[in-house]
């Protein structure tokens, strides 16, 4: 066990706030959320190293828990309990799904485990961490949707969340100031973390691909998508999250370093959030919402910054690398990448996902003990048709919350409710074509405050002075 410069600073200061300061542990969660090859502590045996995020998700739960046995008071909605279910009914099914590869070990079936070889199935330590990390999200999300109160309580950990966005884009251009310098990037502060390829590194054709806080460069473009609806949101709401010269900042940064991250996921997904939100603005633009009419300019707004900043960044890169590295580069990543190695692993996860999901349909071959390159077959050959309906309910009952109570609210809530719902709707296209984890802290988060809307909107429109549209 090697506790790690940054441990060294939060481990002491999570205790410390944990003894002194217990409400702050949610904050310093979420803030942390997305901080994913950072750790705290290095388990060097096991390969493992503990997120900050975890480590205050661990504090935090504890809290909660104790909260619970000194018999404290929780206010939830019929919908609620319903989504606790469904979230309680999920790990259930993941867990007995893992009884599997003690059934099947002698069976010689071949997978792809989440460390990235292909091994014989077998029960491991990989099933019961993956268990873990999914114990551990579930829980964030339940006592999220227990705990949350009100519409300001969601507004501050929105808050919380983007100036961890600021926090990383900011980073991301040190990194990269780093290498065009050739400067010493600090790898040891917050790329630290011995189970994700410690100190990574990419370049494609000599050009860098930008990963800042995160493990590689689309699981960074991954965070970035689910941040560009929020932000798009708090512009477009009356409601003060941040100020709206931030939030334009935050804007502008995030879209040029989805371009900088060079990531094919990043392109991809960033094009299909602008095409959903341009059709989901102008269908309700026509029917006479004004609302929808201003997120029109926004979008526009939003595509001529994305093309602008496109044409800069290439024009930059050509110029510090080469028009023939800047095109190898671009070919590598798109065309190549379906007849290349690369895209031929893509396709043979795929199948073979789909081929195990096919032999063991019910309950997979355990949560855990396969990985593929898309979240469906991920879960399909993980925990059978059983792991991947119960997961399924869970997104859908998401996306009803969100429609419904667009439809009864208006002004500032609409705008922040639009934004969590694209959100979630970013996520799920990156899940389906590249991105196969559920270990991404503030995914979670943001589940978990989609599912306190029905709460806070009840509360709030109880009390004529602080209505959830206000």
């Amino acid at each position: 066990m090697i506790i790690t410069p940054l441990g060294y600073i939060l481990i002491p200061m999570g205790f410390f706030v944990f003894f002194s300061y217990p409400s702050y542990l949610l904050g310093l969660l979420v803030f942390f959320s997305p901080f994913q090859a950072a750790s705290v502590i290095n388990f060097k045996n096991l390969n493992f190293g503990l997120q900050p995020g975890y480590f205050f998700a661990i504090l935090w739960i504890i809290h909660e828990i104790i909260n619970i046995l000194r018999r404290k008071k929780f206010t939830i909605v019929k919908e609620q309990k319903t989504i606790i279910m469904l979230l309680i009914n999920f790990f259930v099914v993941s867990t007995a799904s893992i009884i599997m590869p003690l059934f099947l070990s002698d069976k010689n079936i071949t997978v792809h485990n989440p460390k990235g070889y292909d091994v014989l199935l077998s029960f491991s330590k990989t099933n019961i961490t993956q268990l873990l990390y999914l114990l551990t999200n579930l829980t964030v999300t339940i006592l999220i949707v227990l705990g949350l109160r009100n519409l300001s309580e969601v507004k501050k950990l929105i808050k919380i969340l983007l100036y961890s966005c600021f926090f990383a884009l900011v980073y991301g251009i040190y990194q990269l100031v780093c290498y065009l310098l050739k400067l010493p990037f600090p790898y040891w502060l917050f790329n630290n973390n011995i189970g994700y390829s410690q100190g990574f590194s990419q370049t494609v054709e000599n050009i860098k691909r930008i990963s800042s806080i995160a493990t590689e460069p689309s699981m960074y473009a991954f965070f970035l998508l689910m941040m560009i609806p929020i932000i798009l949101s708090v512009i477009t709401s009356k409601n003060n999250v941040i100020s709206k010269k931030m939030a334009n900042i935050l804007l502008y940064l995030t879209i040029a370093e989805i371009i900088l991250t060079t990531s094919s996921t990043g392109y991809i997904g960033l094009l299909f959030f602008v095409s959903i939100y341009t059709i989901y603005n102008f269908l309700h633009s026509i029917r006479g919402g004004r609302k929808y009419q201003q997120n029109l300019y926004y979008i526009i707004r939003t595509v001529g910054i994305i093309t602008g900043l496109s044409i800069i960044s290439l024009n930059i890169y050509i110029f510090v690398f080469g028009l023939a590295n800047v095109i190898n580069a671009f070919t590598s990543l798109t065309v190549d990448k379906f007849n290349t190695l690369s895209g031929q692993e893509r396709l043979q996860g795929f199948l073979n996902g789909l081929n195990l999901f096919i032999n063991y349909p019910v309950l997979g071959v355990g949560y855990g003990s396969n990985r593929t390159y898309d979240l469906i077959t991920t879960i399909l050959s993980n925990t059978g048709i059983l792991g991947f309906i119960s997961f399924s309910m869970i997104i859908i009952i998401a996306i009803k919350i969100l429609m419904k109570y667009i439809k009864l609210t208006e002004k500032g809530g609409k705008s922040i409710m639009i934004g969590l719902l694209f959100s979630l709707l970013n996520a799920i296209f990156a899940f389906m074509i590249s991105i196969p984890d559920l270990i991404f802290l503030y995914f979670w988060i943001i589940l978990g405050l989609i599912f306190t809307i029905p709460k806070v909107v009840e509360v709030s429109n109880e009390n004529s002075d602080k209505r959830f549209d206000s």
